[in-house]
């Protein structure tokens, strides 16, 4: 029998106040049978949770694989590997689940909702359906609270020293600050590329914030040809206080030069990013020769017409960094456009040899697209291909299905089409985010199923067959693949002629049981 017991938490929690909340809080969770305490749960079930708390109003949204019979959803608090005390059941006979979807909202106490900032992973939902005494599926919450900023820095900037710092000193930045356990501290991370400022710097973000005065990034940091990387720590209410961006908050860089002087500096401002889940250059089956064109659109009009400094980051396929392995800089005039040629040569200067995930960061306005085709031009066939968009993160999903996908292998007749379809994933968070994949036929039938773990920020290319899914024999002529993440993540297919090596790129339809998008 489960132990948990069914408590009322108005209590004061030994947690630090977090301040007044100004932007709705979001965690998610992946539900699996495995993480059940007491055996007995669900050997095949799958489940997706996103918990947003809007002031005292906690709305969750469920959507389950391999689960029939749901009887209802329940938060507890509850350290991981133990049994712990429920605090809301979110169902109830009014509000239960249909065609294996929930979503309700419910009142939490103040006390629970500064802890679960502070210590999410204390926190775990459990889903209960007949024939599960301990529950069917359970889930630890990951905090998704992540604030990401961007800017453009210059010594000619009014901000640093009325325009009288370095006068060739110019940069771009990225930061990213995210609440540690405890809820005392945040890290922020932060990726600076320069130029002419040296490869020497030190780093502070002004004014006054918080009423303590500047943060400190970091004294004589050493960078690689004019980039900086890493991350600090710093105070929750300082972290707090730069997420608000007060008015006159800044970026300031000092060099072994000007000393105690501004040598660039600038504002920063909340991040636009553009995600294209697969790019680069690598050679594939069939002779075929893949490569990237990359193009970048300024679209910053509001306001008055701006340049967009953008930093490209490169995330190789692989184990995953949240500091991308390459960048670089591009700057782009009012309604102007940057286009890169074979991506992995001109701008990486030929060090990609691979395919990986491009993230495009700035404090404008920008639109882009890429377009993935095989170079047949040295056996005189030239090229051919398709065009990827570039995703907002709002487009990462947790809850997806690509169609019209194939794995034709067997020889057909004179005439017919033979295919392949690889299928990728990039997950775009500090988090590990864990997966559940259904292939079905043309008949909707199950004809396999994978549960896989992406590690934070790792982009993964499989083959559909053999690789994502195994032990199918034989060819499939049409299948759709459905998937639900614990954390948003793209997910697309390309299916590729076997005899011309040209690709087909799909992307996913959010399922009608009702995907949940990235925040």
């Amino acid at each position: 029998m489960r132990t948990h017991l069914l408590v009322a938490l108005a209590v004061a929690l030994v947690v630090p106040v977090l301040g007044a909340q100004q932007t709705p809080l979001v965690f998610h969770a992946a539900l699996t049978g495995n993480s059940v305490i007491g055996g007995g749960a669900s050997a095949n079930g799958f489940a997706t949770a996103t918990l947003t708390i809007n002031g005292v109003l906690g709305t969750l949204d469920v959507t389950t694989l391999g689960l029939t019979n749901i009887t209802g959803v329940t938060l507890f608090v509850g350290a991981p590997g133990t049994n712990g005390a429920a605090i809301k059941t979110f169902s109830d006979v009014n509000n239960g689940f249909v065609d294996g979807h929930f979503n309700g909202t419910a009142t939490l106490d103040p006390g629970v909702i500064n802890q679960l900032l502070a210590n999410p992973q204390n926190f775990y939902l459990l889903i209960d359906a007949s024939g599960f005494p301990a529950g069917a599926v359970r889930g630890t919450l990951i905090g998704a609270n992540t604030v990401y900023l961007a800017g453009r820095i210059s010594g000619t900037s009014g901000l640093c020293n009325g325009g009288n710092g370095s006068s060739s000193g110019v940069g771009t930045f990225v930061l990213a600050s995210s609440p540690d356990t405890g809820g005392v501290t945040y890290t922020l991370r932060y990726d600076l590329i320069t130029n002419g400022l040296g490869n020497t710097l030190t780093v502070e973000i002004g004014d006054n914030l918080g009423g303590t005065g500047p943060i400190t990034v970091g004294t004589n940091l050493t960078g690689t040809a004019g980039r900086f990387a890493g991350t600090t720590q710093i105070a929750a209410s300082r972290a707090q206080a730069l997420q608000s961006l007060p008015g006159g908050v800044r970026v300031i860089v000092r060099t072994p030069d000007s000393g105690a002087a501004c040598a660039a500096a600038g504002a920063p401002q909340p991040a636009h990013e553009i995600f294209i889940p697969v790019a680069g250059s690598v050679h594939g089956a069939g002779n075929t020769n893949f490569m990237t064109d990359l193009n970048l659109y300024n679209n910053s009009v509001q306001g008055g017409a701006v340049n967009a400094d953008v930093m490209i980051q490169f995330f190789p396929a692989g184990t995953g960094s949240a500091a991308a392995q390459f960048v670089a800089w591009a700057t782009l005039l009012p309604r102007g456009m940057a286009t890169y040629r074979d991506i992995g040569a001109s701008a990486f200067d030929g060090q990609i040899n691979g395919i990986g995930a491009l993230r495009l960061v700035t404090a404008n306005n920008i639109f882009a697209n890429a377009r993935i085709y095989n170079n047949q031009t040295a056996a005189g066939a030239g090229t051919f291909g398709q065009y990827a968009a570039g995703l907002p993160r709002t487009s990462s999903l947790t809850d997806g299905t690509l169609v019209g996908l194939s794995n034709i292998v067997s020889v057909p007749p004179v005439g017919t089409p033979t295919s392949r379809t690889n299928v990728g994933f990039f997950n775009p968070s500090d988090s590990a985010s864990t997966a559940a994949f259904e292939l079905l036929d043309g008949n909707g039938t199950v004809i396999g199923t994978r549960t896989l773990t992406l590690n934070p920020w790792q982009q993964l290319q499989l083959p559909l067959i053999g690789g994502l899914i195994t032990g199918i024999n034989g060819d499939v002529v049409t299948s759709s693949l459905h998937f639900l993440s614990g954390n948003p993540i793209f997910v697309y297919a390309s299916v590729v002629d076997n005899v011309s090596g040209d690709g087909s790129y799909v992307t996913p339809g959010i399922s009608s049981s009702g995907g949940t998008t990235a925040n």
